[in-house]
């Protein structure tokens, strides 16, 4: 909250407050406030451009296939719940925070990796 109150300010968000004693709060926006699009791939094409949206979607592409190609839901259940796990952290419609904030990045790839990992000791066994 103290970030957003600091840096990214809408004067009808403090001016509500000013009953309370909490001054009203300049723009800030000359200081770097910009708000994320709340879509991983808007925000790659925003952040990054277009060329780098085309790789992160061609690497989420070879994850996904990857847990594709190792499914077998009747001998490894957990390689499903990996599976569809991945598929909704990775769906493109939807709302979703930042990614590049390290809590959500951190659950993408703590969930690719290890269905990537599973994939991997699957075909071995």
């Amino acid at each position: 909250m103290d970030a957003f109150r600091n840096f990214c300010h809408v004067p009808i968000q403090t001016h509500a407050l000013s009953f309370l004693g909490i001054e009203t709060l300049t723009n800030d926006t000359d200081r770097g406030c910009n708000i994320h699009p709340h879509n991983y791939y808007l925000q790659i094409a925003t952040t990054a451009g277009l060329p780098v949206l085309m790789v992160f979607l061609g690497l989420a592409f070879q994850w996904l296939r990857t847990g594709w190609k190792a499914l077998d839901v009747e001998h490894h259940p957990q390689q499903a719940m990996l599976f569809v796990a991945c598929c909704i952290l990775l769906w493109p419609i939807t709302s979703t925070s930042a990614v590049f904030s390290f809590p959500t990045a951190g659950w993408i790839f703590m969930f690719v990796g290890w269905l990537i990992a599973a994939s991997n000791s699957q075909k071995r066994a």
